[in-house]
């Protein structure tokens, strides 16, 4: 028993010293993007939300921007709150239809800015 005992932490230490010095590394933080439409800047994404980096969830916003019509765009932004992931966050919709979210997690750290404020910003916009 002692033999095996010995034998596995052998094992171990053998595998931890020959690991990859770059999986022990943190993963690089995800690249920010920015939601634009109608040549107008919206909001700056930062966070993954389900898998998806800031930049897929930029093309998939402006996919269904694309798909309202003038009639529907002319309809108000609505907000409300949302949960995602564990992150709070704003929902905006436009004719009841769900476009998209603004996570806390999505908010420059430096600016200050809460997640209202940013919420008043993308409607602004």
């Amino acid at each position: 028993m002692v033999r095996l005992i010995l034998l596995l932490c052998q094992v171990a230490l053998f595998l931890g010293i020959s690991m990859p010095v770059n999986a022990l590394a943190k993963s690089p933080a995800v690249p920010e993007a920015m939601l634009s439409f109608a040549n107008r800047d919206i909001v700056v994404l930062r966070t993954s939300v389900q898998g998806a980096t800031p930049e897929v969830r930029v093309k998939r916003i402006q996919e269904r921007l694309r798909l309202l019509d003038e009639k529907e765009l002319d309809k108000p932004l609505v907000r409300s709150s949302a949960v995602i992931d564990h992150h709070t966050g704003e929902l905006f919709s436009i004719g009841g239809r769900a476009i998209f979210v603004l996570l806390e997690a999505d908010l420059d750290e430096e600016a200050k800015l809460s997640l209202s404020a940013a919420g008043d910003q993308v409607e602004a916009h």
